[in-house]
């Protein structure tokens, strides 16, 4: 009994600390809304060092579900227990697919796109008040585009597939001005300082985002072609 206690609150705590790491570094996606609430101050990491970071922390959540797995008595625990083990492992073999089979993170210009603006969205759709939290992370996410357009480009560069580039950049069609507007119609719900960084960060946001609309379009027909997963990756 006390051994079966002992797996039990093992599984528990390994549940709670992945999905604690994995509210805050998995990839942006419309499922996640409203369903996941993010923590203060995150932002899609996709980067080549961060990618690698969450391959390394998987490998050790993996291990402790596997020596929960392993050990003997737990085929002796609740039935709810073993479905949470269950679903456990499904959970992070999630992961493994999304960084290392799909690898939409340096293939899919349209997940990149979703990457980049996709936060800004998220923010404006619970309806207002706005509070101070949510003021600062709008203006938080606008300034980080930039640098998220130049990262996008740069996995792009090393793995993108043509066909979801031009997807992409059709999907980009006018993003200038649609973000002028989404600035220009949020800015008076915030307060004066708010209003106003989000003004500063507007233009260099557009620009970059101009950019990334016009590199997709010249740059689709050198990118490579589609990837079929196969049916091994799906087993």
């Amino acid at each position: 009994m006390v051994r079966m206690t002992s797996l039990s609150n093992d599984l528990d705590r390994l549940g709670t600390v992945f999905w604690e790491w994995r509210d805050a570094t998995s990839f942006r996606t419309s499922d996640d809304i409203p369903r996941v609430e993010r923590p203060a101050g995150w932002l899609p990491r996709f980067d080549r060092t961060s990618v690698e970071q969450f391959r390394v922390a998987l490998g050790e959540f993996a291990a402790r579900w596997r020596a929960i797995g392993g050990a003997s008595g737990l085929s002796a625990l609740p039935i709810e227990a073993q479905v949470d083990h269950r679903l456990l492992g499904a959970a992070m073999a999630r992961v493994h697919w999304e960084l290392d089979v799909l690898r939409n993170h340096e293939r899919d210009a349209v997940f990149l796109t979703s990457q980049v603006i996709g936060p800004w969205y998220d923010l404006l759709l619970p309806p207002p008040p706005f509070d101070a939290r949510r003021q600062a992370e709008l203006v938080r996410v606008l300034e980080a585009v930039p640098a998220a357009v130049d990262q996008a480009v740069a996995n792009l560069e090393h793995g993108g597939v043509a066909t979801l580039a031009r997807v992409a950049a059709a999907d980009l069609d006018g993003i200038s001005g649609r973000l002028v507007r989404s600035v220009a119609q949020v800015a008076p719900l915030t307060d004066a300082a708010t209003a106003a960084a989000l003004a500063a960060a507007q233009p260099d946001a557009s620009d970059a985002l101009e950019r990334f609309r016009g590199w997709l379009a010249a740059s689709a027909d050198r990118l490579g072609p589609d990837v079929v997963v196969g049916r091994d990756a799906f087993v």
